[in-house]
């Protein structure tokens, strides 16, 4: 009898030693699961934040390079009469798609209209020959950032000869947002500096007989270097005809090297620049 009582407490002891060990197990295992699903969560948002890293980069690579891109065509607007022939080639944006383009594009399509309907308001009943403007351009700088063109012309209302035409366009590509010598210029003595460096290679690129007219139409006045450019290494400005000499020379033109004039420029055009 005994022995069987002590049989029977031996199979509890056994039977409590499985069960504590399937309980341990169970545990194990449910731990097990827990883990393997916390890890392949942080697994999954760390796949997520590395795909929308990626994205952004992405992003903001196709952004840059849709910025450097960007190309500089051509389109006319022309009409002849009997009386009259317009020929005016103007600049227009294409490849960026946005409002940069379109409001360059605007501002520029604009101005050749408007210089057509203001050419074609005068009055031709005693004309002699045929009336006419044309105007053309170049690009003197184009990066990500900037865009400089000129457009040279001419008009013809009778007379001897026609006026010759500029109009300069600087764009802040960057900004959308024309370009203004008051903007490009730093205030106080920088526009007196300017306008000495100027007059001084007028007089080294022309004879002395100029130097009354040069002294004249390169005062420190900010309309007297309206039409102004950047190119890759030199701050441009032309000049109207008469405006620093005869007829005969034309619309000419200076240069001055960015090392001559950066002190004189705002550190956002040298930024622009890259300088």
């Amino acid at each position: 009898m005994d022995q069987t009582k002590q049989k029977n407490k031996l199979l509890i002891v056994v039977i409590i030693l499985l069960s504590c060990l399937l309980i341990l197990t169970l545990v194990g295992i449910g731990v097990l699961v827990v883990n393997n699903i916390n890890l392949t969560n942080q697994l999954n948002q760390n796949n997520q934040e590395t795909s929308q890293d990626s994205t952004e980069n992405e992003t903001q690579e196709n952004t840059e390079t849709e910025i450097k891109e960007y190309s500089v065509i051509s389109k006319t607007l022309s009409e002849e009469t009997g009386q009259y022939s317009i020929d005016i080639t103007y600049p227009q944006i294409e490849g960026l798609d946005n409002d940069v383009q379109d409001d360059f594009n605007e501002y520029v399509e604009d101005f050749a209209q408007n210089e057509a309907e203001a050419f074609k308001s005068e009055d031709f009943t005693y004309a002699v020959g045929k009336y006419s403007i044309t105007y053309d351009f170049s690009v003197e700088l184009k990066t990500e950032n900037l865009l400089s063109i000129l457009m040279i012309g001419d008009i013809y209302t009778g007379g001897a000869h026609g006026t010759p035409l500029i109009k300069t366009i600087n764009y802040n590509i960057k900004d959308n947002a024309l370009i203004e010598l008051s903007e490009v210029i730093k205030p106080g003595s920088s526009l007196n500096q300017l306008a000495a460096l100027v007059n001084q290679a007028l007089k080294d690129q022309f004879d002395a007989d100029m130097d009354e007219s040069i002294d004249v139409g390169t005062t420190a006045d900010e309309d007297n270097f309206k039409h102004f450019n950047f190119t890759e290494n030199t701050f441009k400005i032309t000049f109207d005809a008469y405006q620093v000499g005869p007829y005969v020379i034309g619309t000419p033109e200076i240069e001055l090297d960015y090392s001559e004039v950066s002190n004189l420029m705002r550190d956002e055009i040298l930024e622009l620049l890259g300088l």
